[in-house]
């Protein structure tokens, strides 16, 4: 079991790391690995949560916004379900409920 253990600390730095240097695609691999072999890991979730969101904002931020939106909608839904799901394990867990908050508000604008 320690080995298991080793492993998964060491899928979720390497998450960490490839958020940390914007390779968002490779962080999502990451945390949704980690997620497979532990539902319940609060901060996989809270970190796939805040690729969703920066997933985003990448969006934004290259002015590839589609007609619809419907890409950038999809990342901030899928961030909210995130931050949910890192409530139900965590339910004191503000920095997720201000995240959601802040999604909301988003969506709300028609991003």
């Amino acid at each position: 079991m320690e080995n298991a253990d080793k492993k998964v600390e060491e899928i979720f730095k390497n998450g960490v790391d490839y958020l940390e240097d914007g390779q968002l695609e490779d962080a999502i691999k990451a945390f949704e690995e980690v997620i497979s072999l532990d539902d319940n890991d609060a901060a996989a979730h809270f970190n796939l949560g805040l690729v969703c969101m920066r997933m985003v904002r990448k969006d934004i931020d290259r002015e590839e916004l589609y007609e619809e939106r419907t890409d950038e909608e999809a990342w901030i839904l899928r961030a909210i379900s995130e931050f949910n799901k890192v409530l139900e394990i965590e339910p004191d867990n503000m920095e997720a409920k201000k995240n959601i908050e802040a999604l909301n508000k988003l969506l709300g604008m028609g991003v």
